[in-house]
Order: structure tokens, then sequence, then C-alpha cells
């Protein structure tokens, strides 16, 4: 427990992770007050705009309807739903239900990817100056060690995420409240469902950067592996001829994951000229779960091993 308090202090005293953090809780910000002001309730103008349309579009309703019933003898083919004038007013009310595929994914991608630079600038300083050296002389056990680090950057990045999280849906939960659309029992259900799933991939995304680093032993080859396979697998995986390539995509997976499985187009599921084929198919959250999970998993045997083994300068 000492070790893992030394390692959670040596983190918040980390002016890259201070950085981030900082850029992150921004972007929360920003999110928060576009959610607020996109979805504000219409003006006296708007609304009055509105109510034109509304009598207009009633009007045309009620004439539709008598040449209908001129033409029909049944009432009931005639029937129309009615305008309301919700229909025309130019912005929706808040939902934060809504917001969760909007905003609320681009914030939780915002997250782990804060994840990733966190876990490589927790951990590559401490290569590059050599402190890594003096601190095994005062915890000899490597395995330790690792997993004391690796234990203090996943608890620091997740609990950091997670009070960025309920600051962007408590302040949407305050303005909907004070708008008179306060969210039901439904709405919270699926933010705090999407919500943990975003928590589980950030914490991977710390762990995952933080072995990578501990591997490579510098920041910016962990950065460098990372672009380098963003640039070089998602585009294998979008241009190879294979079927279901891009089942293999991290950036597919980790959507997938999020939003509880997404259906994804691929053209190589028909063949030339095939009628009736639909060139497209579901990617589980169960298939990313278990890409993910494996991907997570040999990264953090490759590092230990390693760790286990190098020489430390």
């Amino acid at each position: 427990m000492r070790l893992l308090r030394v390692e959670l202090t040596r983190f918040g005293l980390r002016r890259g992770v201070v950085v981030v953090l900082l850029i992150a809780a921004a972007v929360t910000a920003v999110l928060a007050v576009s959610a607020a002001y996109a979805t504000r309730p219409a003006d006296d103008t708007e609304r009055a705009a509105a109510e034109q349309l509304l009598a207009r579009d009633q009007l045309l309703g009620e004439q539709e309807r008598e040449a209908c019933l001129e033409a029909s003898p049944s009432d009931s083919a005639c029937e129309q739903p009615q305008p309301r004038l919700e229909w025309f007013l130019p912005r929706e009310p808040l939902d934060l239900a809504g917001e969760l595929d909007g905003r609320g994914q681009v914030l939780v991608f915002t997250l782990v990817g804060a994840a990733v630079l966190l876990g490589a600038t927790f951990t590559g300083p401490d290569w590059s100056s050599g402190s890594i050296g003096n601190q095994l002389l005062q915890a000899p056990r490597r395995t330790t060690v690792w997993l004391a680090k690796a234990l203090a950057v996943v608890l620091a990045t997740t609990g950091a995420a997670a009070v960025l999280l309920s600051l962007f849906w408590g302040s949407l939960a305050v303005v909907a409240v004070a708008r008179g659309v306060p969210p039901g029992a439904a709405d919270w259900e699926v933010v705090l469902r999407g919500s943990a799933r975003g928590l589980l991939l950030v914490a991977a995304a710390a762990l995952g950067s933080y072995a990578v680093t501990m591997l490579l032993r510098h920041t910016v080859g962990t950065l460098g592996v990372l672009l380098g396979y963003a640039v070089v697998g998602e585009g294998l995986a979008a241009s190879l001829p294979f079927e279901r390539m891009s089942q293999w995509s991290l950036a597919r997976n980790v959507q997938a994951f999020l939003l509880d499985g997404v259906e994804l187009a691929d053209r190589s599921l028909c063949g030339p000229g095939e009628r009736g084929c639909v060139p497209r198919y579901d990617l589980t959250a169960t298939h990313a779960a278990a890409y993910l999970g494996a991907l997570l998993l040999l990264a953090v045997v490759v590092s230990v091993a390693s760790f286990l083994r190098r020489d430390v300068p």
C-alpha cells in the first residue's frame, strides 16, 4: 500500500499529467456548454414563427381531410396525425439519452485518448531520467513495482474520468430540470450503462498505454507505435479484400464496445452481381470485448516479462 501511495503521489506531481487532465476538463466543459446551448428553449420570435407554421399546417391538413372525405366514405381512411408545436420549433429539447450517442460519445473518446497520454506520460519520464533504477533500489521486487505503477495509473486515470463524466452528466441534468424536462429513470439507466462502458475503456487504455511504455521505455515511442498502428493497421483493416476485415479494426471494436454493438458495411460480403445481398454485418460488443481484452492481455504479459528480464539503468 505504501508503494501504491507513492506512485499515486508521483502521478499527481507529473506536469504532463496535470496538463492532460486540464485539457480533458476543458473539453468536458465545452461539450457541456455546447449541449446546453444547442438545446436552448425557443425565444418569443422563434415560438411565434413555429405557431404560424403550425396553424398553416393544421389548415392544410383540414383541407386535405375534407377532400379525402368527399372521395372516400370511410372516416378512418382520412385520419392523419395531428401536427404539434414541437415539430416546428428550431431545436430539440435537451435529452440525456440522446446526448449519449453524440457529445457523450465524443467525451468518452476524448477521455480514452487522455488515458493513453496519461499512461505514457506517467511512465516515460521514469525511464528517461533513470529514476526507475532508484525506485528498484527501494523496492527490489520488480513485479510489485510494475503492478503498483499499473494500479496507480489505472485508479488515478479512471477516477479522474469518472469525475469528469459525473460533472458532464450532472450539469446537463441540472439544466434539464431547470427547463422543466427532467430526465427519467430510463434516461439515467442509458447514461449509467454507457458511462460504465466508457470507464472500462478508459481503464483499459491507461493500462495498455502504461504496459507499452514500460516495454519501450519511452513516451514518444509509445505514441509513435500507436500512431503507426492508427495509420497502417486501420488502413489495412479498411482496404484488404477479405470478408469482415473491419472486425479487426481497433477503432471499430472500441466503438462496438461503447455502443453495445454496431452495424458495419462490407462490400466483400456480396459477390459480383449477387442480388438480394446486404453488404452489412453486426460487430457485437462481445466480440469487441474479447478482441480488446486479448490485445490488452498480450501487452501486459509482454511488458511484465520484459521488465523482469531486461537490465534497468
